[in-house]
C-alpha cells in the first residue's frame, strides 16, 4: 500500500492519504456520497451481493454489466434515479475467498422507494449463481451510508495484491466537482450552481472552465497550507 505525505506550512503537522487503486476506490465513494447528497431530494440504498456457483469460472466484469443493464432498465421504468459501486472479493492474497467463489459486493443508491428489482429477476440476469439483496436501515443517514459502504466494500479487500485484474473496482460516471469536500462544494453550488459546475473541469483546489475561444478561466480557487511532499510505502 502507498500513501501520499502531506505537510502543513503553518503547523508543521503530516498527515498521509492512501495513494494507489485504493486512493482511487476511496475518492469514488467520495463522490458518489457527495452526488447523492447533493442531487436525491430522498435516497434509498441496498447491498447487491452476486456469488458464482461454479468455482472454475473466471468472473469478469461483462457478468456484472449484464446486470447493470437489466438494473438501469428497470430503474428507467420505476423512474427512479440511480447510482453504484461494485468491487470483486478476494482474500489478501489476491486469489478467491475461503469459500473458492469470487463474488461482487455492490451498493446501489437510489431516489425512489421499493425501486430496486426483485431478487428473482437479478437471478435471471446473473446466470452465474447466487444473489443477495440486503436493504440497510440508512435511508436519511448520509454518514451510516458511508459507514456501510467501507464495512461491506472495503473489509478485507486488499487493492495493491490484485495482480490479475487491472480494474479491482467499477462505479457509476458521476462529474469530478463532486470529488470536493462537502465545505467547497456548497460554496461551489452557491456561486455557480451544480448544474453548471458539473459541466467544468475540477481538481481538489481548482475549478477551470474553457470558454469558446479554449481560453482557460479559473473559476474558483482554494489555498491550502498542505503541500504534497511525495510517495511513501508505509504510513510512519
Amino acid at each position: 500500500m502507498k500513501y501520499k505525505v502531506f505537510y502543513n506550512n503553518k503547523s508543521g503537522e503530516c498527515c498521509h492519504v492512501p495513494a494507489g487503486r485504493y486512493g482511487t476506490f476511496l475518492l469514488s465513494i467520495r463522490k458518489a456520497v457527495q452526488f447523492v447528497r447533493y442531487s436525491f431530494p430522498k435516497y434509498y440504498c441496498c447491498h447487491l451481493t452476486l456469488t458464482q456457483a461454479d468455482v472454475n469460472n473466471t468472473l469478469g466484469y461483462e457478468h456484472l454489466n449484464r446486470v447493470m443493464k437489466m438494473v438501469n432498465a428497470h430503474m428507467k421504468r420505476v423512474d427512479s434515479e440511480w447510482k453504484y459501486i461494485a468491487v470483486k472479493e478476494y482474500n489478501s492474497e489476491g486469489v478467491r475467498q475461503e469459500t473458492g467463489n469470487l463474488h461482487y459486493h455492490v451498493l446501489i443508491f437510489y431516489s425512489k422507494a421499493y425501486a430496486m428489482p426483485s431478487v428473482q429477476r437479478v437471478v435471471k440476469s446473473w446466470g452465474l449463481g447466487f444473489c443477495k439483496i440486503t436493504a440497510p436501515k440508512v435511508r436519511c443517514k448520509l454518514g451510516k451510508i458511508t459507514s456501510y459502504l467501507g464495512k461491506y466494500l472495503g473489509k478485507g479487500y486488499e487493492f495493491e495484491a490484485l495482480n490479475k485484474d487491472k480494474k479491482s473496482f467499477t462505479a457509476s460516471q458521476i462529474p469530478s466537482c463532486y470529488k470536493l469536500s462537502a465545505v467547497r462544494l456548497k460554496e461551489l453550488r452557491d456561486k455557480i450552481g451544480l448544474n453548471i459546475a458539473e459541466k467544468y473541469k475540477c481538481t481538489f483546489t481548482k475549478v477551470v472552465w474553457t470558454n469558446y475561444r479554449g481560453e482557460k478561466i479559473i473559476v474558483a480557487r482554494w489555498i491550502s497550507d498542505w503541500v504534497c511532499l511525495g510517495l511513501e510505502a508505509e504510513p510512519f
